[in-house]
């Protein structure tokens, strides 16, 4: 729960040191989109931060699971 909004968040976490270095250019490109992506059926990107053992992504709660349940 963010304590500034009182929504229900997730937040996904991207370890570097389990990163191959092609891969932080796809984290990269995948936080572009997300930041260009809006609508009813898409969850909403609110922000990302990178602190020295991770980069954080903090999207929309969406209850049921992912896609595949």
């Amino acid at each position: 729960m963010c304590i500034v909004s009182n929504l229900k968040v997730i937040i996904k976490a991207y370890y570097k040191q389990k990163m191959h270095p092609k891969h932080f250019h796809k984290l990269n490109r995948e936080l572009q989109a997300m930041r260009a992506l809006n609508g009813p059926y898409v969850a909403e990107f609110y922000s990302s931060f990178e602190d020295s053992q991770c980069v954080h992504i903090i999207m929309e709660y969406c209850e049921g699971g992912d896609l595949f349940k």
